[in-house]
């Protein structure tokens, strides 16, 4: 499926020239803006002179200014600064300097402003000018006003448009017959007249303005959208007046008049004519009468009769072609578009250019839009829309068929609008089948772009999974560029909108086995990481903030209204999406956190984390080295001779410049949520420390606080090693700690009373003055601080209860300090501690998948918006910038990964299987120098095995084998099913043929849930793998089935074993 391509704005440019150029456009918005207004405010006091003599010389040197050029030229210039992905609708001069409402503000007065319209007119060309909203011509205000003058005025120019429409479809002719029959027939509408205007609407005067524009070629056959026809209008009043007027009109007018008539057996509305001998003149607007009377045969008689020129295309397509597919006759759309399908889809001519080096899978901008541009796009823009809103499936194919401009195709968010009709029609189901059946066609077509949205931000794939239309949904994740990580305007992801068991089963299917020389290839397993590659949203424009909205955003208040400008940064915008923002949203995900045992997803960490590996190897070197050059440099100026050795001061002094400079390049890659960290604090705290120390000498407390430090930070480092028993037991580390200290919190009042207790009652004040600090016993409490340290001891079973006085009812006071201490608060915090190893232990390696997901993540973003160009070559760019989305994996080969290298110079070619490029294996030690290509090297020490490049775990590799054979079990036994009935299909009758397709459709379902029930169970032996596929074979097929036999799937399941078997060379 084909996708849009995001505008080129980074690619090989300095960020500077992007400020400076957003710079200059924002001066030129505000200069177009200021010229509007000033322009704008001098029309209007124009307008309001109170006499139009003073008025009118003002108003020939307004018109006269060269503002107005430069206006003009500012708003061209504009047009070309976005990327043209929408085919917007062509808007004049004066819409798009907002001076149209000044207009329209002249136009219903004008009568009074005509000396001022006719010279503005005239200047601006807007003879046929609609005015929003109701989209009003200059005509359509002459003639409601009965202004004559102005009229004739209008009616001498060459340019306009006699039969010009408003937004009901209304011609001038049509207005004017409306108020005929009004002023005739509607005694209120004469009493309304007559109290706005003050004067009442003389008859003659309509039928002079229907006479004058009958001379000037006015059609009497032009329908309205209420299927109303002007001469029916005109014909509702009897009297012989009336009929002289009428045979006056049908003097005047070439041709015979279209009118409604009831005719047949149930009294239809067909149409008809108002003389029926007079010869019919074929017109578009007659041919688009026949089709709002829903009169197929008729239409198609006429319409061959009609010839199609570039002329009248335009019109064509409006009035015909889009009606046509408005009322959903599919015959009408085939008759025009055979008869003049060539010219209506006519293409530009093609841009020819030399081809361009692209990114391997990437959309080609002028092969996928500008070389099949179609001429008359904008006249068929919103055709596709109409055919699936009526779920039409047969005439959107005829239209996708021909329409070949993909900008046209994807000019709305065609398959969101389908989902959603689909979804509002829940409770007529006929209606519904068609409209979901529309969906699906577009979901595989190859011109539909998965990326357009709706005005909420979803995506075709948010708005499917929404609504649980799942088929539609795993069909768009076949698809490429199905990216999981893009959100809609309230920040949620497709990830959220679906059960753990959608996903499993969307991952099971990005498992498969190689098909090579017509057997199933074990030995390379594929794993397609299509869903995580964000290349279509990698780059999304954001929007500048003003100088005034920045100064208000820098003040805080404390107190402040809970409005949803004030807490919507609580959910952020997403300007940058990484590769790892599916594989977090999962790992945050309390029940999607199981797929990160997936196959698919867990290979997809391990082969991110191994390219940080260097990385985190240099880090624990130099961080280590450092902590044991501080520690000699500490021993050595303390040794009490107040000399040390230079050389370990240098080394240390270097080691605190790295220190320092790791700092500085994680608060370049994490901005302001480095200081969210307490290990941050905890490092910044180190190095100045460390400083100190190196300047002033022996520091002997703070010297052991600071090795104290670094040896928690080789902690950390050590628990980021790739091995999954590390991070495991240093998450168990910090888990316990900070329980610890939360539990411990909560009994800092029970043993502040303790210590106060034990202050009062064995604080002995009595101590000779001759006796030495030795002999004073630790029993006495003689301080607080010694109670508060004499108590802690205590809590931990260091009684010392010899030594303890307990005269004076002081027993009392110690039993119930060991009976709430030691044995409840101790024995309460050890409890907690071994609950959450227990918890940690079951999902260990849940826990350590996740950190890394979650440091992998932060990287990523760090990395985008690192400012330093250098420091950001120096770490590896993201994963599919380099490599395709399609991992292999050598079940017979140790199990070994490889990755494809794109080639920068291979070219870009749609519908390729894989891109093009060199395989390579996937190295498991720092800079991977002894592996090389796709073969890659182990020791082999006979009784041990030890590669060089990574392998996949081998619990996760017999996962994915059991995922694959049960998807070519499926195949197999669906291909069977399907070659069963079509030759079933030429022996029955339809409806039979229809009734068992019925009953394979149930047995696809049911097979379906038995193989995911299997595959949820844990993994049995080969015994027990083939016991369950006969167990299978049996209940699938059933005694007494008259759809199948359990030959057919015997046989389906035979050819399952045989390809796994190894063919003879």
């Amino acid at each position: 499926m084909a996708q849009e391509r995001p505008p080129r704005t980074g690619d090989n440019v300095p960020d500077t020239t992007f400020l400076v150029l957003e710079h200059t456009r924002q001066t030129k918005r505000i200069q177009r803006k200021e010229l509007q207004t000033a322009i704008n405010n001098e029309l209007l006091a124009i307008i309001d002179e109170p006499e139009i003599e003073d008025g009118l010389p003002k108003m020939h040197a307004l018109l006269e200014d060269c503002r107005w050029d430069t206006l003009h030229n500012l708003i061209e210039e504009m047009k070309d600064w976005d990327v043209q992905t929408t085919i917007p609708e062509p808007k004049t001069f004066l819409f798009n300097s907002k001076i149209q409402p000044t207009l329209g503000k002249m136009l219903v007065s004008n009568i009074l402003y005509q000396p001022y319209l006719q010279p503005f007119i005239i200047r601006f060309a807007a003879f046929n000018e609609r005015i929003a909203p109701e989209l009003n011509a200059p005509l359509h205000y002459a003639v409601e006003s009965l202004n004559v003058d102005f009229l004739t005025w209008l009616l001498s120019q060459p340019s306009i448009e006699i039969n010009i429409r408003n937004k009901q479809s209304k011609t001038p002719l049509f207005l004017l017959c409306e108020q005929y029959d009004a002023v005739l027939n509607s005694p209120k509408f004469k009493k309304r007249t007559l109290q706005l205007t003050k004067s009442p609407i003389k008859v003659e005067d309509i039928r002079h303005c229907i006479l004058l524009l009958l001379d000037h070629g006015a059609d009497f056959n032009v329908c309205s959208d209420r299927l109303k026809l002007p001469f029916e209008l005109l014909m509702k009043n009897s009297s012989n007046e009336n009929k002289t007027f009428l045979k006056e009109c049908v003097k005047r007018f070439n041709g015979a008049i279209a009118i409604g008539k009831r005719g047949g057996a149930n009294k239809q509305l067909c149409l008809g004519f108002y003389q029926e001998w007079v010869q019919i003149k074929v017109t578009v607007e007659l041919l688009e009468i026949l089709l709002r009377f829903k009169e197929e045969q008729r239409f198609e008689r006429k319409f061959l009769q009609f010839k199609v020129d570039e002329w009248n295309v335009r019109e064509v397509i409006r009035l015909l072609l889009h009606i046509a597919v408005e009322l959903d006759m599919e015959r009408s759309v085939k008759t025009i578009i055979e008869h003049a399908g060539q010219l209506i889809f006519k293409t530009v001519k093609p841009i020819t250019s030399k081809k361009k080096v692209l990114r391997v899978c990437e959309p080609d901008p002028e092969h996928d839009a500008k070389g099949s541009e179609l001429v008359y796009r904008v006249e068929l823009k919103g055709l596709l829309k109409k055919a699936c809103e009526r779920g039409n499936v047969s005439t959107l194919t005829l239209l996708l068929g021909h329409i070949t401009d993909r900008i046209l195709v994807n000019d709305d968010p065609i398959l969101v609008f389908t989902l959603n009709r689909a979804q509002e029609l829940w409770r007529r189901e006929e209606e519904r089948a068609k409209v979901l059946q529309c969906a699906e066609f577009l979901a595989k077509d190859q011109k539909i772009h998965l990326t357009r949205t709706d005005n909420n931000g979803n995506t075709a794939l948010h708005t499917s999974l929404k609504f649980g239309f799942t088929d539609i949904a795993l069909d768009l994740l076949q698809q490429k560029y199905a990216f999981l990580g893009v959100r809609n305007k309230d920040n949620q992801t497709p990830l959220d909108f679906a059960r753990f068991e959608f996903w499993k089963m969307y991952f099971d299917q990005c498992v498969a086995i190689d098909v090579r020389r017509s057997y199933f290839d074990r030995n390379e397993i594929r794993l397609n990481l299509n869903g995580f590659d964000p290349f279509i949203f990698k780059k999304r424009p954001t929007k500048k903030t003003s100088p005034k909205d920045r100064s208000e955003m820098n003040l805080w208040r404390i107190v402040e209204k809970a409005s949803s400008s004030n807490v919507s940064h609580q959910q952020p915008q997403q300007t940058y999406v990484t590769e790892m923002d599916p594989v977090k949203i999962i790992a945050k995900s309390k029940e999607l956190k199981r797929l990160l045992l997936h196959p698919v997803i867990y290979t997809f960490i391990l082969v991110k984390w191994l390219r940080l590996t260097k990385w985190i190897y240099l880090n624990l070197i130099c961080t280590l080295a450092t902590v044991v050059c501080f520690g000699l440099h500490s021993l050595d100026t303390c040794n009490g001779d107040n000399q040390y050795s230079i050389a370990l001061n240098v080394i240390t002094w270097i080691g605190a410049i790295y220190m320092i400079g790791r700092e500085m390049v994680q608060i370049l890659f994490l901005r302001l949520s480095y200081f969210s960290s307490f290990e941050n604090y905890l490092d910044i705290g180190t190095i100045i420390s460390m400083i100190i120390v190196l300047l002033n000498g022996c520091r002997s407390i703070l010297s052991s606080l600071i090795v104290i430090a670094f040896a928690l930070q080789l902690t950390v480092l050590i628990g980021s090693l790739p091995f999954n028993t590390l991070s495991t037991y240093m998450y168990m580390f910090k888990t316990v700690s900070a329980n610890f200290m939360k539990s411990f919190l909560l009994f800092i009042p029970l043993l502040g009373a303790f210590t106060f207790s034990f202050f009062l009652s064995y604080n002995d004040r009595t101590v000779p003055h001759n006796s030495t600090e030795d002999e004073i016993p630790f029993n006495t409490f003689s301080s607080f601080t010694d109670a508060a340290l004499k108590t802690l001891v205590m809590t931990t079973g260091e009684y010392e209860a010899a030594g303890v006085d307990f005269s004076g009812g002081k027993i009392i006071l110690f039993v119930l300090f060991i009976f709430f201490a030691p044995i409840v608060i101790l024995n309460l915090i050890n409890g907690l501690a071994v609950s959450d190893i227990t918890a940690i232990k079951e999902e260990s390696e849940l826990i350590s998948l996740r950190k890394k997901v979650l440091i992998l993540e932060r990287y990523e973003r760090g990395l985008r918006e690192m400012p330093i160009e250098f420091i950001r070559r120096m770490f590896p760019s993201s994963f599919f910038e380099n490599h395709s989305y399609i991992i292999v994996v050598k079940p017979k080969e140790l199990r070994k990964i490889l990755v494809q290298h794109i080639n920068p110079q291979a070219e870009n070619q749609r519908g390729q299987k894989l891109p093009k490029g060199e395989w390579r294996v996937v190295p498991n030690m720092p800079g991977g120098w002894l592996v090389r290509g796709s073969e890659g090297l182990f020791v082999n020490l006979k009784f041990l095995k030890f590669p060089l490049f990574c392998t996949l775990d081998e619990h996760i590799m017999d996962e994915a084998l059991q995922i694959a054979d049960a998807s070519i079990m499926l195949r197999e036994i669906m291909d069977s099913r399907r070659a069963e009935m079509t030759s079933m299909a030429s022996m029955s009758s339809f409806t039979d043929t229809e009734d068992k397709l019925e009953e394979m459709k149930a047995e696809i379902t049911k097979m379906n849930r038995l193989l995911m029930r299997a595959l949820q169970q844990k993994q049995p032996t080969k015994r027990k793998i083939s016991g369950n596929k006969a167990k299978m074979v049996r209940e699938i097929d059933e005694p007494g089935d008259k759809f199948t036999t359990v030959i057919k799937v015997a046989k389906a399941v035979g050819k399952f074993k045989k390809g796994k078997k190894k063919p003879k060379s």
